[in-house]
């Protein structure tokens, strides 16, 4: 299977700058609430995304509650469920 049209979204492959990207689904469940940060990278490079470290993270709730995010492994932020209750 493939694609009908070739797609070209006019991006260089050789990527100078890289942006950060932070990927994540925050719910009003009881439960660990996980964001990932990385950085792009050229097109052409077929490895893994370099992850962010070091990044602090804090979420704000509607009431002005705010919640910190811990660093759980590189890139990885988690805020525990006896931390965060949303309502």
């Amino acid at each position: 299977m493939g694609c009908i049209e070739s797609f070209d979204p006019g991006l260089s492959s050789n990527l100078q700058e890289t942006e950060l990207v932070v990927e994540g689904f925050i719910t009003d469940y009881e439960s660990e609430q996980i964001v990932r940060l990385s950085r792009t990278q050229a097109l052409s490079n077929n490895g893994a995304p370099e992850l962010e470290s070091g990044a602090t993270i804090t979420l704000l709730d509607s009431l002005g509650n705010e919640y910190l995010f811990s660093e759980w492994s590189e890139g990885i932020y988690i805020i525990d469920s006896s931390t965060f209750r949303p309502e």
